[in-house]
Order: C-alpha cells, then sequence, then structure tokens
C-alpha cells in the first residue's frame, strides 16, 4: 500500500511538471519579443507660463525602468504648430529640446520663440537602446500679447519739391518685459488722393525698419526719420514682429503739401490770359489787347493761344493769332472744341469762334458760331457742366453789371437758351470753379459797393444759395480759382477795382484790372464734403508779389498753377495738403 501511494504521488507531481513545461513551451515565443512598451514615456498635461507669450514650459515623465536597465539615452519634447492631418514625430517637427541620460522621474523642457495666439501641438520622446519611445500628442495656446502700438505724430520738418522731409513719432505700450522683438519701424504708403482707402502693407509700400531689440521696459519709443519725399498724400503706421506675427498701429494719413515753388516762367509777355483744360494739357488765350502807351500811342498785341503739358510745356500754336478773342472775353472747351467768346475792342461783341483739337493739333480755321443771345457784355465768367456751357455776369455797353445766365449746347439748332439769373444780382469780379458737375460762383461786388461773400451753386437746373458756407476771408474782386481733388481753391483778388473801358472813341486810362485798395494773396481750400455746407481752409499764402490784372490759375496732374497777370510773366506751382 504504501508503495502504491508513494508511485501515485510521484505521478500526480510528474503530470504536474508535464503541463507546466508544456504551457512553458507553448510561450516560449511571446517572452522572445522586444517589449515595445519599455520605458513608458507619458506627455504630462500639466504646463507653465512664465510671463511671456512667447514661452512655454511643458512636463514629461519616464516610468517603468529598473535598474538594471540603465537610463535612456536622450530625452525631451518637440512642438509644432497645430494643424489637420499633423505628423509629429523626430523627422516632422517645428522645435525640439533634448536632455541626456535619465532614469524614472518627470522632466522640464522651456520652449521658447512662440508665435503669440497660436495653437500647438507638443510631446514627450525618449531614446533607450537606439529606439525611439514617444509619449501623448497634447497641445497648448500660446499667451496673448495686448500691445498698443501708436503713432503720436508725424512732422513736417521741411518741403521741397523733390526732397521733403517729415519725422514720424511712435509708441508701443504694455509690452511684456523681456519680449524679444525681432523688428520695427513704419511702414509708409503713397495714395493716389485723399480718398484713397489704401492701407500701408509690407509686401507692397517703403518699410523703415528699426532692427530688432530687447525689450527692457514695458514702451517702445522711436523716431523714424524719412527723406526724399514727393508731393502728395500718404497713409503711414508703425509695426512690430514677434516671432512671425506683426502688430500694426491704426494708419494716419497726411500730405506732404500746403506749399508753392516758382516754375519757368512763361516764355512770352501777355496780359489777362484765361486757361482752359482738356485732360492732360492746358490751353491759355490771351486777347486782342491794348498794351500801354508808347510815346503816347497805345500799342496793340494780337490774340493767340497756347497750349501746355508735362511733357512738352509751353507750345504757341501757329495760325491763332485772329482768332476771335478780344479784351474782357471768355472761353471754355466742351468734348474737342475751343469756343472763344464776348469781350471788346471799339465794340462789344458776343461772336464766338470755335477751334477743333485733333489728334493733338488744333485746327485753326475759325468757325464763328451763333452769337451769345442776350446783352453784349465784357469781362463775364464762363464753365462747363457736362457737354454744356454757362455764360453770364459781366458788364452790358453801358457798363451796368449783369446777372443774368446763358446756356451753350453745341447739339442744338439754336445753341444758346436762357437759364435763371444768379439768385444774388449782379455780381462785379465774380468767381467760379466746378466740382462733381455743380458750379460755385461767389465773391465779387454788388452795384451798390457791397462786397460779396456768400457762394451760389448752379447745378444745370437751378440755383442754391443755402447749401455753402459763407467765405470766411476778406471778400475781394477778380480772385482766382482751381480744383484740385475734388476740392476747389480760392486765392489773391483785390479789395475793390477799376474796369478799363475799351469802348469807342473812349481811350482808356488804364489798360487792365486795377485795384483800388488792398491786394491779397492768401489761399483758401473749399471742401464740400466737410460737414453739411462744406468748409473753408486757410492754405499756404501765394508765393509770388500781389498784383493787378488777371492772374490765370489752373489745375494739372494734382497741383495747382498760377501767376502772370498784368506786367507779369512768372509762375508757381502749389502743392496741396
Amino acid at each position: 500500500m504504501k508503495h502504491m501511494a508513494l508511485s501515485s504521488k510521484y505521478s500526480r507531481l510528474f503530470l504536474f511538471l508535464g503541463v507546466f513545461i508544456f504551457l512553458l513551451s507553448g510561450c516560449k515565443d511571446k517572452w522572445d519579443l522586444e517589449r515595445t512598451d519599455f520605458p513608458e514615456v507619458a506627455t504630462l498635461e500639466k504646463r507653465e507660463m512664465n510671463g511671456l507669450p512667447t514661452d512655454m514650459i511643458v512636463f514629461g515623465e519616464i516610468k517603468g525602468m529598473r535598474e538594471l536597465d540603465g537610463s535612456v539615452e536622450e530625452h525631451g519634447h518637440i512642438w509644432s504648430v497645430s494643424g489637420p492631418g499633423e505628423t509629429l514625430d523626430l523627422d516632422h517637427y517645428l522645435g525640439r529640446i533634448q536632455y541626456q541620460r535619465m532614469g524614472n522621474g518627470e522632466f522640464s523642457s522651456h520652449i521658447t520663440g512662440l508665435t503669440p495666439d497660436t495653437l500647438y501641438s507638443y510631446r514627450a520622446f525618449a531614446v533607450y537602446n537606439g529606439k525611439i519611445y514617444y509619449g501623448e500628442i497634447r497641445n497648448f495656446l500660446a499667451g496673448s500679447l495686448y500691445p498698443s502700438p501708436t503713432i503720436t505724430q508725424v512732422e513736417i520738418l521741411s518741403l521741397h519739391s523733390s526732397d521733403s522731409r517729415i519725422r514720424v513719432d511712435c509708441l508701443i505700450q504694455d509690452l511684456p518685459t523681456g519680449l524679444e522683438i525681432q523688428d520695427y519701424g513704419i511702414i509708409l504708403a503713397h495714395l493716389s488722393s485723399p480718398d484713397d482707402p489704401t492701407l500701408p502693407k509690407i509686401e507692397t509700400d517703403q518699410v523703415y525698419s528699426q532692427g530688432s531689440i530687447l525689450q527692457t521696459d514695458t514702451a517702445l519709443h522711436f523716431s523714424v526719420p524719412v527723406g526724399q519725399l514727393l508731393p502728395g498724400y500718404f497713409r503711414v503706421l508703425c509695426y512690430f514682429r514677434v516671432n512671425g506675427r506683426t502688430y500694426n498701429s491704426d494708419p494716419v494719413s497726411f500730405a506732404v503739401g500746403d506749399f508753392w515753388e516758382p516754375i519757368t516762367n512763361f516764355p512770352d509777355f501777355h496780359n489777362d490770359g484765361i486757361s482752359m483744360k482738356s485732360g492732360d494739357r492746358v490751353f491759355l488765350v490771351f486777347p486782342y489787347y491794348i498794351g500801354s502807351y508808347v510815346g503816347g500811342d497805345p500799342f496793340f498785341t494780337n490774340p493767340t493761344l497756347w497750349s501746355y503739358d508735362v511733357q512738352n510745356g509751353w507750345i504757341n500754336i501757329p495760325g491763332t493769332e485772329i482768332m476771335g478773342m478780344e479784351a474782357g472775353g471768355t472761353s471754355f472747351i466742351i468734348g474737342d472744341t475751343i469756343y472763344l467768346c464776348m469781350g471788346t475792342i471799339g465794340s462789344l461783341n458776343n461772336a464766338m469762334h470755335a477751334y477743333h483739337l485733333s489728334d493733338g493739333s488744333i485746327d485753326t480755321t475759325s468757325i464763328v458760331t451763333d452769337t451769345l443771345k442776350g446783352a453784349r457784355r465784357q469781362f463775364g465768367i464762363s464753365f462747363t457742366i457736362g457737354n454744356k456751357a454757362y455764360v453770364g455776369l459781366g458788364f452790358d455797353e453801358n457798363a451796368n453789371p449783369l446777372s443774368d445766365f446763358w446756356e451753350f449746347d453745341p447739339e442744338k439748332e439754336t445753341p444758346w437758351t436762357q437759364v435763371d439769373p444768379i439768385p444774388g444780382g449782379p455780381l462785379i469780379g465774380a468767381v467760379v470753379f466746378t466740382l462733381d458737375e455743380k458750379a460755385y460762383i461767389g465773391l465779387g461786388k454788388k452795384p451798390d459797393g457791397t462786397l460779396n461773400k456768400d457762394f451760389w451753386t448752379f447745378d444745370g437746373e437751378s440755383w442754391h444759395s443755402e447749401t455753402v458756407a459763407p467765405f470766411p476771408g476778406e471778400g475781394r474782386l477778380n480772385a482766382f480759382s482751381f480744383t484740385i481733388h475734388g476740392r476747389g481753391y480760392v486765392g489773391c483778388g483785390m479789395q475793390d477795382a477799376e474796369y478799363p473801358n475799351f469802348l469807342p472813341n473812349t481811350p482808356p486810362a488804364f489798360y487792365t484790372i486795377s485795384p483800388i485798395g488792398a491786394m491779397y494773396k492768401d489761399l483758401w481750400m473749399f471742401d464740400p464734403n466737410a460737414g453739411p455746407l462744406g468748409t473753408w481752409s486757410k492754405k499756404a499764402d501765394f508765393f509770388g508779389e500781389p498784383r493787378k490784372g488777371t492772374m490765370i490759375a489752373f489745375s494739372l496732374q494734382g497741383k495747382g498753377i498760377s501767376g502772370m497777370g498784368y506786367h507779369h510773366t512768372d509762375l508757381y506751382q502749389y502743392y496741396p495738403d
């Protein structure tokens, strides 16, 4: 019995060993596999900021290492800007911080150079026995910057037609101390007009970089001098860049202008010219004129027509010496035709002569068109609205001032039609300019001697007197005018004047409009869009000396030109602001 019990006991032992060996043999292949989950690398959720929006401290952890395993060869963090379909590993990353050997435990990485307000992905990693182990991918949002960049002043240092100089003063506030600014400065855009909405851009406009700086204060003050500016309209902003993100101030608009400069004198001696403009070309007509007494006798100048453009300068157009423009007359352009009318030498007349423009030249054959229906006059005014011209005011043959106006439509069989007279009554020496198909007529003197400071508007249909702010300067006669970029300019003139009488058998005692009292050289700008009645603004005084006679005035390529007058050939160019 004892032998049988012992035999049974050993049998059960052998059976257990057999099963164990069988199970062990079945698991042999699994134990031989590499342990891919060793060591374990974790990307921890906790993060810390050090006060700068460009920095972030992230954490990782290594665990599962045994003493006999030694340590990982490398560990650290990698990161990149988050995006769809992103891959983040040691072959695809934006930044990397790595350390040398380490066993189990937490570790941290101080990431710098981040772009504020940007979402990043990051993960921890470790290298053990040449193999890379990663923690999970997590995200963080870089801190925010709330700076206050401002342009505090744009100061005009000097004005010149080819080398104006300015200084732009800037202030950037609410910066964290220790912030590294990679670039800062100003961006300057040249505008086509004061209403141009263009904003300065680094990619397309002039950049005045001041370099990089490590900020040691919460505010950055800097000034940028700019030279060699041409006259015109500008918009500027200050900027700074932090790790790829650009911060801009609000833009500030300014003009390099509001000054006069002398230009080349007119090449011939003429008095009381009248200017007209067609596109980028100006025409200046001088009437048949009594010049002065020479040896007790007056001398006469024949009418002449000149053209001017920036490329060719002044050109005397031959064949127009007897074109029918007389002293005290007026002129205008409609389409491709120059019209000259009225005036007197010997007698008042309302005849009108036309000259056609063709391929940049002028057909010098004068065409006598229908005469003005109405009183024969001299020293009237004219303007165009669309394809129609309007003529009015002036003196009749008895030297009585007139208030009537007439419309000239070259498309009609009967081109002259009377329109309503100006509501304020007759005006002597009034001035006119047109803006947006509307004529502005004002200043001058009333028949009772009162100086008028009001303006009326005429739109081709009706007159309005309550839509224009009163002129704030001195009342005057015989002022000049021109328009630039939707604004009207009025300048010079005289307190009162005597007008020459060229009627028959009445030798004049003087041969041009002669001042009585003060002569002015101030300039005023009217902006119809500033306020319900528009706004008048004082501008730089005319550069030349005050003068009698009729000054010419016109605008060309965004600048005003004025000058001449009685016994003057000088001309000056105005650069607006």
